[in-house]
């Protein structure tokens, strides 16, 4: 799954991405982790941030990890919500949107769920905001071996 992933996404250059959906699942100063189905290419991903750039007193943009998800990543998370659609603006952050406890409970093992069975990608992107992307990188899979 992680190859044709990554064949996928670099058939499509970085520039002509287009986002469809953001659901932004974890903010500081902007997004820093969540769900995002693209348009262009056709794929669905989990995002999290793991750097930011330093330039001039402030943070710029950020590089972001990704790893591929099933394609109804986003309905199960709207199901978990009560939602059968998304809002209609592409950036959508839910943070505090919880009915009450066991609501939110439902929303975290949504998440948990939609997770489960994913192996982190080795693929980034530059992004201020997660809607515009300016560079895609692709690490090495050896890399990112894990060792027990």
């Amino acid at each position: 799954m992680t190859e044709s992933f990554t064949k996928t996404i670099g058939d499509v250059p970085v520039s002509e991405w287009i986002v469809g959906q953001l659901i932004v699942l974890d903010w500081y100063d902007g997004p820093t982790g969540g769900l995002c189905a693209l348009l262009q290419p056709r794929c669905t991903v989990y995002f999290e941030m793991v750097a930011q750039n330093w330039i001039d007193g402030t943070f710029r943009d950020r590089l972001f990890r990704l790893t591929v998800t099933r394609d109804d990543a986003l309905p199960r998370y709207l199901k978990a919500h009560g939602l059968d659609v998304a809002p209609s603006h592409p950036s959508w952050a839910p943070a505090a949107e919880y009915h009450n406890e066991s609501h939110r409970r439902a929303v975290e093992e949504a998440v948990d769920a939609i997770l489960h069975g994913t192996t982190p990608g080795t693929v980034f992107v530059r992004s201020s905001d997660m809607l515009t992307m300016s560079e895609l990188w692709l690490g090495s899979p050896s890399a990112f071996r894990t060792t027990e």
